[in-house]
């Protein structure tokens, strides 16, 4: 292995909640959950492929008064296009795989990202994620920037700006209020080539042990005891068989 692929993760950029012990999700549609089983990995979607189409962008007032500046600066477009050209690069350049904090599953975010009815939230606390983008499994995936933040929502529709310079990844950590009730952290994966070429992946794996990953499993609003019963099926087939598998809070009621 070369020596590039055994240095230690960039966690200077990571942006963690005080309490690394807070509880995050991460909702998916049954194929999906059973496709991450049958890989060992977890999917990160490119930038520019995510649900919000306005994804690693910042306010139109900041790009028109960025504009404005540089071209008093220098009495040139030129540098405002490729400015432009170097912003849609990054959005092409970052892949991302959201989690929500919060202590229990909550129904609106099984609205927002899965078919409810066949769908399952996946548990683990703040340190247990991010001990998973250090471990070796992930040395050689993890190569150039990877990192763990929180995201901040600020007022992009009334023009806030934010900086781009600190982590590089700014735009795709910070989202509008209008997004505030999902409290995301992310995992997010730089990816340089992506710059270089126009055809690109919308998504790339990162290896996970699954043990590890998996603190429980939750199944979606509607689910019975009998779903529980096919889950622990399918996660034993894969060395899971230790993973707890409950039913929502919303249905709580029916086993309890």
């Amino acid at each position: 292995m070369t020596e590039y692929l055994q240095t230690n993760r960039d966690v200077d950029s990571d942006r963690l909640p005080e309490n690394r012990e807070t509880i995050v999700w991460r909702y998916m549609d049954d194929w999906k959950f059973a496709d991450m089983l049958k890989r060992n990995q977890l999917y990160l979607c490119r930038g520019d492929k995510l649900q919000d189409r306005f994804e690693g962008t910042y306010s139109r007032k900041q790009i028109i008064e960025d504009d404005l500046y540089w071209k008093a600066e220098t009495g040139s477009d030129k540098l405002n296009v490729e400015e432009k050209k170097s912003r849609q690069k990054d959005r092409r350049s970052w892949y991302i795989n959201s989690w929500c904090m919060h202590d229990h599953d909550l129904y609106h975010m099984w609205q927002s990202y899965t078919n409810v009815c066949h769908a399952v939230a996946v548990q683990i606390r703040v340190a247990n994620l991010v001990a998973i983008c250090d471990a070796k499994e992930v040395i050689e995936f993890r190569h150039y920037q990877l990192s763990v933040s929180t995201v901040k929502y600020y007022n992009q529709k009334e023009g806030e700006f934010i900086d781009s310079f600190p982590t590089g990844f700014n735009p795709f950590v910070s989202k509008d209020h209008h997004f505030g009730l999902d409290n995301e952290i992310r995992i997010l994966k730089w990816d340089p080539s992506s710059r270089k070429n126009e055809q690109t992946p919308n998504g790339l794996f990162m290896p996970v042990k699954l043990s590890a990953l998996i603190e429980c499993v939750v199944l979606s609003p509607g689910s019975t005891t009998e779903d529980i019963a096919k889950m622990k099926n399918l996660l034993t087939q894969y060395g899971l068989e230790n993973a707890p598998v409950e039913l929502s809070r919303y249905d709580r009621e029916l086993t309890e």
